[in-house]
């Protein structure tokens, strides 16, 4: 599958590359109204048209290093295990929070850019299914129940 064509079924474990904004809750940088992010599709809303995802970050957030809880969610990606996709090493997908949006605008707006390790995907799903952060109702709501 190429980058810039993607098929209509999203993929748990895939990453995209989009411009986001405030709207996204994403804060805009050097002047321009968007940052261009990298995120990864982790569920998709039990209500349909919408898909869950968390960030990719080029570095841990500083308001981060001040609480352990927020730390211990960071989860590095390499450079070796994502050639062509990551530049920095790590990079680090935010298991604190998930974020969602709907299908159609990620089809629309967002570039495929690869697929996450199987080890990766694993530990990042384990990861949020166990998390004290992501609250039960959300963990239900993207499928992440351990039910």
């Amino acid at each position: 599958m190429s980058k810039s064509t993607e098929s209509r079924n999203v993929e748990i474990g895939s990453i995209y590359k989009m411009n986001l904004d405030q709207q996204d809750d994403v804060t805009p940088k050097n002047g321009i109204d968007f940052r261009p992010k990298y995120f990864i599709i982790i569920g998709n809303a039990d209500y349909g048209y919408y898909v869950a995802y968390i960030l990719i970050n080029k570095s841990i957030n500083n308001n981060f290093l001040y609480s352990k809880e927020l730390l211990d969610c960071q989860f590095p990606l390499r450079v070796k295990d994502y050639p062509g996709i990551f530049k920095i090493d790590p990079s680090y997908a935010n298991l604190a929070r998930i974020r969602e949006m709907e299908r159609e605008r990620l089809l629309r707006e967002a570039t495929y850019q690869g697929k996450l390790t199987e080890k990766d995907l694993d530990l990042i799903i384990k990861a949020l299914i166990n998390s004290k952060i992501i609250t039960p109702k959300e963990k239900r709501r993207y499928g992440l129940n351990v039910e």
